[in-house]
């Protein structure tokens, strides 16, 4: 319920043209070229679909939740980019090429850090 809440609150904010602003520009710095062009290809192409269903008499609430439900298809775009290898401590905004010379990579278990939290997966 609350994975829900957050989409369609995120989803709102697609009612305003597309656009970076400064603030989100210095946070974007540190990701990879991937993820910024995946994150502007969502803004443009979400921001003009919100404006286009709007205009076709739709409730703003049926709007939003379209929106909120194709912006999932974004963020799993780029939680695919940038899922860690097993047993990596490279941070998560690292860009990541699908290798890694981080020698708890050659663990077998698989071991990711999320913010200060550690998971641990034994692979057998």
């Amino acid at each position: 319920m609350l994975a829900r809440r957050v989409l369609i609150e995120g989803a709102w904010t697609y009612r305003m043209p597309a656009r970076v602003s400064r603030k989100l520009h210095d946070r974007n710095e540190g990701l990879s070229p991937t993820v910024r062009d995946i994150a502007w290809k969502g803004q443009i192409r979400l921001c003009s679909r919100y404006r286009r269903l709007a205009a076709s008499g739709k409730p703003k609430v049926v709007v939003t939740t379209a929106i909120a439900r194709e912006m999932v298809g974004f963020i799993w775009a780029i939680a695919r980019i940038t899922q860690p290898t097993p047993g990596c401590q490279r941070p998560l905004r690292a860009p990541l090429d699908g290798s890694c010379a981080h020698a708890p990579c050659a663990n077998r278990g698989a071991e990711f850090q999320l913010a200060n939290v550690t998971v641990t997966i034994p692979v057998e």
